[in-house]
């Protein structure tokens, strides 16, 4: 049997989790009515229980099924790699673009969020503590193996975020977070 160790990956301090809002044509426009008779501001809106009920939801996530997490790249933010509790390997998420070598030292994927044509509204919480944790089982792990997935969105509402991590190109599944809320907007999308 082959010799396998618990590998555990975390990302740590600063990320946001956030939803695309797809209304339709009817609801955009309701919408927009809604905040010029009340004359509130988008955040102010869609985290307002009135305007939640008129579209029989209790929560802001309930606009949107899918919901997107991911690590901000900035200096104040790290990912480690431990191994039975021991670290092995830290580095600040800025190390994923910004290379201070000839040769980048991780490998990575940029893609584009795709959004479909009727999507207006990003709803952005930013959190900070254990923004995500993956368990790998392996004999050995190469960080060649790893392919940090970076996303971002062409509106620029959501900054560029490690949204994934890939091993030998299969999707890690995100473990546990723990995070509190530091930060909620909503930005329209042009």
């Amino acid at each position: 049997m082959i010799n396998q160790k618990e590998y555990v990956i975390n990302l740590i301090v600063i990320g946001i989790r956030f939803w695309v809002y797809s209304p339709t044509h009817e609801e955009y426009l309701s919408i927009l009515d809604f905040q010029n008779t009340t004359k509130k501001s988008l955040n102010e809106l869609f985290f307002d229980f009135d305007f939640l009920a008129i579209y029989n939801r209790t929560h802001w996530s309930e606009f949107s099924e899918i919901e997107n997490t991911g690590l901000l790249l900035q200096s104040s933010n790290f990912i480690e790699i431990r191994k039975k509790g021991r670290l092995i390997e830290k580095f600040n998420a800025l190390d994923l673009i910004q290379y201070h070598s000839i040769f980048p030292l991780y490998n990575t994927d940029e893609v584009s969020l795709k959004t479909n044509e009727s999507a207006r509204f990003i709803i952005v919480q930013q959190e900070k503590g254990l923004i995500g944790k993956y368990k790998i089982q392996l004999e050995k792990l190469d960080l060649n193996q790893l392919i940090f997935q970076l996303q971002s969105i062409n509106n620029n509402s959501v900054p560029i975020h490690l949204s994934e991590i890939l091993l030998n190109e299969k999707e890690l599944i995100r473990w546990m977070d723990d995070s509190v809320i530091t930060n909620l907007s909503v930005y329209e999308m042009n």
